[in-house]
């Protein structure tokens, strides 16, 4: 028997190919896949520095460090200290530059 027609048995999400789907949805999980994509890479040996693309039309070029608070995120360039702040979802793009300064 087939119930799957039955309010109580079908899900409200039928149809929905992925969240960015919904009505009014953000897309602040591409945002915070990109950022985590970027702090995973800078912890492998290939890996030297990223560029973060904002969609906002800012570049932090040469982050070394990315930290995640809510929505919130932070980069540095340096070694000590924070020089950029901005939302996790205005992430857009991420580049990774190689050691040595390769940029791929």
């Amino acid at each position: 028997m087939d119930l799957s027609g039955h309010s109580q048995f079908s899900s409200p999400l039928e149809g929905v190919e992925s969240p960015a789907d919904l009505p009014g949805a953000r897309p602040v999980a591409a945002g915070a896949g990109l950022l985590l994509a970027a702090w995973s890479a800078l912890q492998s040996a290939n890996v030297e520095s990223v560029d973060l693309h904002l969609r906002s039309g800012t570049v932090v070029r040469n982050a070394i460090r990315l930290r995640l608070s809510g929505p919130i995120a932070q980069a540095s360039t340096r070694r000590e200290g924070w020089t950029h702040l901005f939302p996790v979802h205005d992430v857009a793009l991420v580049r990774f530059i190689g050691r040595g300064g390769r940029r791929d």
